[in-house]
């Protein structure tokens, strides 16, 4: 599981279009267990070992949204879209890695560190709050893919305000 924060701002584009910029931050783990082998020794059963997935992330997100019913009422539903670029550090499952030049054989975490850039998806429920309908709170279903190969799907719970 993981934890997605964010500070986005919103403007809305005429009746139907809006975008969406915004800093994140994503971070989470879970523990996870794996049978290794030791690299030189064939045969046996192995060993299961308990390892820790984690996922660290921040990313700059740009993303347009379509209002089909418009964002001029109380309930909002838009349709997004969009990109994202950011630094991430992921570790994952033990893995036997072979070094093709020594012949030699390694146990060590899978690890991707560095730049990345991938693109995103989501489906966005608002409701206005108030006499004035400047405080809205609502929902947001996400999926994002990154250049690593690292999916996040996300459910989130948004509260922002009109100025």
């Amino acid at each position: 599981m993981a934890l997605k924060a964010h500070i986005e701002y919103a403007p809305v584009f005429g009746r139907h279009l809006g975008t969406g910029t915004r800093l994140a931050f994503i971070g989470g783990s879970r523990e996870s267990y794996s049978t290794v082998y030791a690299p030189n020794r064939y045969g046996g059963n192995g060993v299961t070992v308990p390892y820790a997935m984690s996922y660290q992330a921040v990313n700059l997100e740009q993303e347009l949204y379509f209002y089909p019913f418009g964002n001029n009422k109380s309930v909002l539903f838009a349709v997004g879209g969009g990109g994202y670029a950011g630094y991430s550090n992921r570790y994952g499952a033990p893995a036997t890695h072979l070094n093709w030049e020594t012949g030699e054989e390694s146990l060590d975490l899978d690890h991707e560190q560095g730049l990345h850039a991938g693109y995103m998806f989501s489906l966005n429920l608002d409701v206005a709050l108030g006499a004035t309908q400047q405080w809205l709170v609502g929902g947001k279903s996400a999926f994002q893919n990154d250049t690593y190969g690292n999916s996040l799907a996300t459910l989130q719970l948004k509260v922002g305000r009109r100025f």
